[in-house]
């Protein structure tokens, strides 16, 4: 038997979906990238898109000013970062704790 605990109902963070397009588009870039979301515990999702973007990254820090301090250290540091643009989350309408199971596929 597992349990989930909702973090959220235990601390209050502040969500932040962030674009990230990278300054180069290659293996090594990328790899140094992910290395740093995964060092990241304040990154809680990421994923490699399509179309104009990088990636796009959920962020949940403690207040809008850590996070800036946050991407404000990426930026400074080897994460190789030419442009991102923030989203602060105003309402989840959607989460994965309530969304789609593996269990929904038995029929």
């Amino acid at each position: 038997m597992s349990a989930r605990i909702n973090s959220g109902a235990l601390v209050k963070r502040t969500p932040v979906w962030v674009q990230i397009e990278l300054k180069a588009h290659n293996a090594e870039s990328f790899s140094r990238f992910e290395a740093l979301v995964h060092a990241t515990p304040e990154v809680t999702e990421c994923v490699a898109v399509g179309g104009g973007v990088d990636y796009l990254i959920k962020v949940e820090a403690d207040s809008i000013d850590a996070y800036q301090r946050l991407i404000d250290t990426w930026l400074t540091g080897e994460a190789g970062i030419e442009r991102y643009f923030t989203y602060i989350v105003t309402k989840t309408v959607k989460s994965p704790e309530s969304g789609f199971s593996g269990n929904d596929l038995a029929t």
